[in-house]
């Protein structure tokens, strides 16, 4: 199918408005309001509890199986880091949106009011 300038013009003008407006299953004119996915609720709390208890039994697994001077490849301990400093940023972001007063019940310590946590 070939289109003309014009019609390529109009055509991602029409998806910046709808970028504009959030892209909602509410305000997206290609959605169609009996979409069986449009309101779908989905169990994500339920999901990441279950994450968190296997993170929670792997980490418990490998408390056992290290021993405090035991040398780790350089790529476990990467891992490693990068597990802590995702878990790390979900709790404290999840501090920050529950907090009453935003960042000054955060208890990171330390971070800013500008502060991204995503």
């Amino acid at each position: 199918m070939k289109i003309t300038k014009q019609q390529l013009i109009k055509l991602i003008q029409e998806e910046m408005s709808l970028v504009k407006l959030g892209d909602t299953p509410q305000n997206n004119p290609i959605v169609s309001p009996n979409d069986p996915y449009s309101d779908h609720i989905d169990q994500e709390g339920e999901s990441a509890k279950r994450q968190l208890q296997q993170i929670l039994d792997y980490s418990s697994e490998l408390l056992s199986m290290l021993n405090d001077n035991e040398q780790l490849e350089s790529w476990i301990q990467s891992k490693l880091t990068k597990a802590l400093d995702y878990v790390s940023t979900v709790k404290h972001h999840l501090e920050y949106e529950t907090a009453p007063d935003g960042h000054e019940g955060c208890t990171c310590g330390g971070c800013s009011a500008n502060e991204s946590y995503e």
